[in-house]
């Protein structure tokens, strides 16, 4: 509110000094020098205008980043955040990201190039970066993360469009997390028996024989299970933990390309898509059931998946 006033206040400072100017055009050298006056008050108007625009742009892309900064330290198990503009510079980077990445200069116009350099991606790697920043599309990479010691580490980095402040993304990455273990207690996870008796141990051997792919995912879009047929089409291994590393938001895309969200959540059978290991998609047909409680809310998801072609 003051800031409001006080814009109205220097206006109507400018519109009396018009006023009177135009009324007392003789003592300015005529109507000549009163049209250099009023250029003068109109031109400077114009310039805080620009000014009080520009600066609160700047403090609300400031809150905004904030908030998105808040809304990623909530979510948990990742080793490093950091903040990219469309234009390759990194805006803000955690302590974890400097402590991983010594070398790649925050201040550099360069800073992505070098991001990538030492992530050592290749150049399919890389072009799948860049296609997913110019089309602002969430992305994700499997990559070996080379550590002081000479030891790769196995790191998954997820790239995520802040939809405010617009031209914006949200790095994230975490280590991949292996020995996937399939005797974990699903009971804690919102399943109801059913659903806890499919996953337990005694069927999984079952499932992992199907000759279709099968998933099940929490209500909050995080796979717990896929039979080894899923994870064969998608080039995963034995050893990949799937619960600790992926989500149904990562894996899923509709035919058009759009990643899925919570609205998929749903019981649908339709072609859809999934992305392997590799980043590459392959068409699937799924056929989704839905675990919900007594008032309707979504506890798990359950997938039939059969390829296309």
């Amino acid at each position: 509110h003051d800031e409001m006033w006080i814009i109205v206040l220097i206006y109507m400072v400018g519109v009396f000094l018009i006023l009177t100017a135009s009324l007392n055009h003789e003592y300015f050298g005529g109507y000549v020098g009163l049209f250099f006056i009023i250029l003068g008050v109109l031109g400077g108007l114009v310039l805080y205008a620009l000014y009080s625009i520009q600066r609160s742009h700047d403090l609300i892309t400031d809150i905004e980043f904030q908030n998105a900064l808040f809304s990623s330290a909530v979510k948990k198990n990742y080793d490093f955040t950091i903040f990219l503009s469309k234009d390759g510079s990194i805006c803000y980077a955690d302590p974890g990201f400097k402590r991983l990445f010594p070398d790649v200069s925050l201040s550099n116009d360069h800073a992505l190039e070098d991001f990538m350099a030492s992530c050592r991606f290749d150049l399919h790697t890389k072009e799948r970066m860049l296609d997913a920043i110019l089309s602002n599309q969430h992305e994700y990479f499997l990559i070996n993360l080379p550590q002081a010691d000479g030891v790769e580490i196995p790191f998954h980095i997820s790239l995520d469009t802040l939809s405010r402040p617009v031209g914006y993304f949200i790095v994230k990455g975490r280590k991949f997390i292996e020995d996937r273990n399939a005797d974990n207690d699903f009971a804690e996870s919102g399943f109801n028996e059913s659903l806890h008796d499919i996953l337990n141990t005694h069927f999984i051997p079952l499932l992992d024989q199907m000759p279709t792919g099968l998933y099940v995912a929490t209500s909050d879009g995080h796979m717990r299970y896929m039979n080894k047929m899923l994870m064969h089409w998608l080039g995963f291994e034995s050893g990949d933990n799937i619960a600790n590393n992926f989500s149904f938001y990562d894996l899923i895309f509709h035919q058009n390309g759009k990643q899925a969200s919570y609205e998929d959540l749903v019981p649908f059978n339709m072609p859809m898509m999934f992305r392997c290991k590799n980043g590459h998609l392959i068409k699937i047909n799924i056929s989704q059931t839905v675990d919900t409680d007594s008032k309707g809310n979504v506890r798990a998801v359950m997938g039939m998946v059969t390829k296309i072609g």
